[in-house]
């Protein structure tokens, strides 16, 4: 009866306390901000640990091996590298455990290589053939991994296996495999919520509500983090729609904002129609008020500032409606520089926002670009031939 019970409870309950243990270690603010191959090495040293303990615990109090492959297959709702990786290593320190106590045989590693075929298969499988959601594919692997690992280190005739897998010790794995399903739900469900408040207030910290751009906190930190790498290949456009204040005044500050949400909603099918025409990344931030900055890596500043030429004239095309039925036009300025030609990239940002009031001074509805040779160049000035004929799209 203690067998039975260690077996169905007692162990259960060691081997969920150790995957909430993984999980709070895998966590923690000190593994977090740990380099990754430290966080991996720290983790395995844990798991390792863990699973030797678990080995010798199921030994001395059931006189079987078992659930030995529960930490390793638990790891697979927290990261599948992790998982992988521990079921592979999971083998070897059973056999290294049974040389230590003098069991190491052929039907321990007949155990282990059966054991890794169905747990890998079955991720395999699951996860391409399956529109099964992870719980039900974590219950599955779980489930025949602690049944087909089971390994009797105590007079049972390890010969007799169809004796053994329908007796009592079975059932009590089948009933402890439950219980460690049913306690580590319990906390994936309280990790995932964790997880979904931790992503969704990071969202807000470096977003703008309203819009859903990258706020000016986060591009501080993207320009601490541009200095940091001394990498100059970028673009720096900063636009700002004309006459806002008037905007807000004829028409009341709801509307003011939605002309913001709908200025921001075609800036960002322009970022798409940019990054799939070039697979370039291009960044939006909210820089403040009616002011937008575009962070565009590694493209040529003319052909920016074609791409924006053209944004330019086909959103003057379209006027804007109010709730109320009203119609308006809505235009925008801009300043354009290369960050490659300044000598760091807050200096670009100071020089995309001289040309942003060169060209709100100069009668607005235009962009202005910032070159080496000269403070301004008229948008004007540019080539027809550099125009793109293709819409940007949305």
């Amino acid at each position: 009866m203690n067998r039975i019970f260690s077996l169905s409870t007692l162990i259960p309950l060691l081997v969920a306390g150790f995957i909430y243990e993984m999980y709070v270690y895998s966590e923690s603010e000190f593994l977090l901000k740990a380099g990754k191959k430290v966080k991996v090495v720290i983790i395995f040293i844990i798991y390792i640990v863990q699973e030797f303990l678990l080995i010798f615990i199921s030994d001395r109090m059931t006189g079987t091996i078992c659930f030995q492959y529960s930490l390793g297959v638990s790891a697979f709702m927290l990261s599948r590298k992790y998982a992988g990786a521990m079921v592979l290593t999971t083998p070897m320190l059973v056999n290294l455990y049974l040389l230590f106590i003098g069991q190491a045989n052929i039907w321990s590693l007949y155990i282990a290589v059966i054991s890794v075929v169905f747990i890998i298969a079955g991720m395999r499988i699951i996860v391409r053939r399956t529109t099964i959601q992870d719980l039900f594919q974590y219950f599955f692997i779980l489930f025949f991994a602690n049944i087909t690992s089971i390994e009797p280190l105590d007079k049972i005739d390890q010969g007799s296996l169809v004796h053994f897998y329908y007796g009592d010790v079975t059932w009590a794995v089948v009933f402890g495999s439950c219980l460690i399903f049913a306690l580590t739900f319990l906390f994936f469900h309280e990790f995932d919520i964790k997880r979904q408040k931790i992503k969704q207030l990071v969202y807000e910290e470096s977003h703008d509500k309203l819009t859903g751009l990258r706020n000016y906190r986060q591009f501080r930190r993207e320009l601490d983090r541009i200095e940091e790498k001394s990498d100059l290949a970028y673009i720096i456009l900063m636009l700002d729609i004309d006459d806002f204040k008037i905007i807000n005044d004829t028409y009341g500050h709801t509307e003011g904002n939605a002309v913001l949400k709908y200025f921001a909603d075609e800036l960002k099918a322009w970022r798409r129609y940019v990054q799939k025409e070039t697979n370039k990344r291009v960044k939006l931030f909210r820089f403040g008020g009616e002011e937008f900055l575009v962070l565009i890596e590694n493209m040529e500043i003319d052909d920016v500032f074609c791409r924006i030429e053209l944004f330019k004239k086909e959103f003057s095309t379209h006027d804007f409606v109010t709730e109320d039925g009203q119609h308006f036009e809505i235009t925008f300025s801009g300043g354009i520089t290369d960050a490659r030609e300044t000598t760091s990239i807050r200096l670009a940002v100071k020089f995309a926002d001289e040309a942003l009031y060169a060209a709100k001074s100069s009668g607005k509805k235009r962009v202005v670009k910032r070159s080496q040779h000269s403070l301004v160049v008229s948008s004007k000035a540019l080539r027809n031939d550099f125009m793109p004929k293709e819409s940007y799209g949305k």
